[in-house]
């Protein structure tokens, strides 16, 4: 009788102490990871968070401050328990992001993080447009300062070939550029390190109006008349989507700033055929403020709906615009070094 009674005494333990074990378990909550976030990350480039108390089946999610809508979950991010390896979406836009972990059915947010745009170290040398059988092309020169000294300014065509050469000269806030008989001359002033104005040889002047570092306007006056003639330029998250009403239709096609802008370079060659380059030569030179983030895939301007085909180098920076019409193939090359 006495063993019986111990028996159930030991039974009874286990199975308090069980009970009280499993108590204790539920009651417990999940560990919360924590980490230390770099300063910034660099699209499609590959980054390692570290930190503790992540699990190897969590997910890596980039939330876009400015707009949640951009929220990313990362595909192909590593877990250990240590830290977290992964690369940067080629899509995500350049930006303030807070940074989330997903596990154990619950969010976790370790923090900010700028996303940032891969860093070339590239100069455009050519800017090159084809079209109905006619060459423009724009050769840049440096100078051991690295600032551009000469612009080739060549017009091929069936039976001609015109070339100009023009020198860029700096005298403090002013820049000049001339051809080699002074025939064009054009001078500009500068302000906050953009051009604010210019005049060129048969006094005509514009002057440019920025908004956060992006141009806005255009003010053009021609000698002898009072009014202005204003070209706007619109622009929605960073992105430039009209230039004096004409509208432009972007996708997830990507610029990586390096040269002048190609939505500028689309204006003036497809969508215009502006032949003057007093307006064009400030944004050959990267002093017209910040350049587009995204660039269009169509225009629906004045010849209608015009798709954009864009070819790359391998480091990211834009090759060649293409734009086929019911008439012609216009083609907008880029040459670096």
């Amino acid at each position: 009788m006495k063993n019986i009674w111990m028996m159930l005494l030991i039974i009874c333990s286990v199975s308090v102490f069980t009970a009280c074990s499993d108590d204790d378990d539920e009651q417990m909550p999940p560990v919360a990871p924590t980490a230390t976030l770099p300063e910034t990350l660099t699209v499609g480039q590959e980054a390692i968070i570290n930190g503790k108390d992540f699990v190897a089946t969590a997910k890596l999610i980039l939330k876009n401050i400015a707009d949640a809508a951009r929220t990313l979950d990362i595909e192909g991010a590593e877990f250990t328990a240590t830290s977290v390896t992964f690369t940067v979406p080629a899509d995500v836009e350049a930006g303030n992001y807070k940074v989330i972990v997903r596990q154990n059915n619950e969010e976790y947010e370790l923090g900010t993080v700028e996303v940032v745009l891969d860093k070339v170290e590239k100069m455009l040398t050519k800017v090159i447009f084809s079209a109905y059988g006619e060459t423009l092309e724009y050769a840049l020169t440096y100078g051991e300062d690295g600032e551009i000294e000469k612009i080739a300014y060549t017009v091929k065509g069936e039976d001609e070939l015109q070339e100009t050469i023009y020198s860029v000269k700096r005298e403090g806030e002013r820049i000049l550029i001339a051809d080699d008989d002074e025939a064009e001359v054009y001078t500009y002033t500068l302000k906050d390190g953009k051009i604010a104005g210019c005049v060129d040889a048969y006094n005509t002047s514009f002057s440019c109006q920025y908004t956060n570092n992006y141009l806005t306007a255009l003010a053009v006056r021609y000698e002898g008349e009072e009014e202005e003639y204003v070209i706007e330029y619109e622009y929605t998250d960073n992105n430039l989507v009209a230039i004096d009403g004409g509208g432009l239709k972007f996708g997830e096609q990507k610029n990586i700033p390096n040269g002048v802008d190609p939505v500028i370079c689309i204006y003036k060659f497809i969508l215009t055929s502006i032949t003057e380059n007093s307006d064009f030569f400030p944004h050959l030179l990267g002093l017209c403020g910040n350049s587009s983030v995204n660039l269009p895939t169509s225009s629906d301007a004045m010849y209608g709906n015009l798709p954009f085909t864009y070819t790359y180098e391998e480091w990211g920076g834009i090759k060649s615009i293409t734009c086929t019409n019911e008439e012609d193939v216009s083609t907008i090359g880029f040459e670096y070094e």
